[in-house]
């Protein structure tokens, strides 16, 4: 069964599958769409579903996920009983959403993943080569591909710090947020006990998914006590925007973090010009 929607800035398409074969059961959907609050972005894939029920005399109701963390509708039928686009329409508009290489879905071709903040860094002329399962190199990833997946990455991080867990200032969720800018890649964060900026040394050209990338960073105890400068880490990222990395300088030889980014629109919240003035200025503040 396929229908379209259109909520607020959000319209696309929903498949429910299998459809429904009862009336008052709550059916679950997939959904694809925009948001003419994001523009560039698509919304799709498993974090992209929903559910409804059908009631008499022909009302509905259900939830969106994902747009606004969790969005409930109700209606009831108006006008007459017939579909205002044609079934190759909507299927044709869902192949066009799916065709967008959006996070956590049709992204496969990145098969090379670190899985370990102690990934070595992959080796030089290497870089753009993948090995599939049988140990046979695979084709490089397209520039078309790259693109649409470093747009991506501009987001707001939910990350896990196992070696601070005792020592937490607060109950906030540790976080880093990453910004990619024509040459720069930009970072903020909250982790634990220390807050600050982040710089990748990889150039934005060079960024590439499963692969050790080095950043520096400046950043002060909670407490206010102590700044740090001249300190770095290292930050992994896939094809389903999850990361894993390390901080130097922090806690111990190197404070571990782990997460993905967190769904909805892939914006960092912040524009180009607070990263840059905030590490560019740290210690002037």
């Amino acid at each position: 069964m396929w229908g379209s929607f259109s909520i607020g800035s959000y319209k696309g398409v929903l498949l429910l599958d299998p459809g429904p074969k009862a009336k008052s059961s709550n059916v679950p959907f997939e959904w694809r769409g925009t948001s003419a609050g994001a523009p560039d972005v698509l919304f799709m894939g498993p974090l992209c579903v929903g559910e409804v029920r059908f009631e008499d005399p022909g009302t509905i109701q259900g939830y969106f996920d994902v747009m606004h963390g969790k969005c409930e509708f109700s209606g009831n039928p108006y006008g007459p009983r017939v579909c205002p686009e044609h079934l190759q329409e909507l299927v044709d508009r869902w192949n066009d959403y799916g065709s967008g290489l959006m996070p956590d879905e049709h992204l496969g071709a990145a098969k090379s993943v670190a899985t370990s903040a102690d990934t070595p860094e992959t080796p030089p002329g290497k870089e753009s080569q993948e090995q599939n399962e049988n140990g046979a190199e695979t084709e490089p990833q397209t520039d078309d591909f790259l693109k649409k997946w470093k747009l991506q990455l501009n987001g707001v991080y939910d990350v896990a710090c196992s070696d601070i867990e005792g020592n937490r200032t607060g109950n906030a969720p540790d976080q880093i947020r990453l910004l990619v800018d024509q040459q720069v890649c930009w970072g903020m964060f909250d982790i634990g006990i220390y807050t600050g900026y982040l710089r990748l040394d990889t150039e934005v050209s060079d960024i590439q998914p499963g692969k050790h990338l080095r950043f520096q960073w400046r950043g002060q105890e909670t407490d206010f006590r102590l700044k740090k400068d001249n300190d770095d880490g290292a930050i992994t990222t896939n094809d389903r925007f999850e990361v894993n990395g390390y901080f130097k300088g922090m806690v111990g030889e190197r404070l571990v973090f782990r997460g993905r980014r967190k769904p909805g629109p892939c914006s960092s919240g912040h524009e180009t010009n607070l990263y840059r003035y905030g590490y560019k200025n740290f210690f002037n503040n």
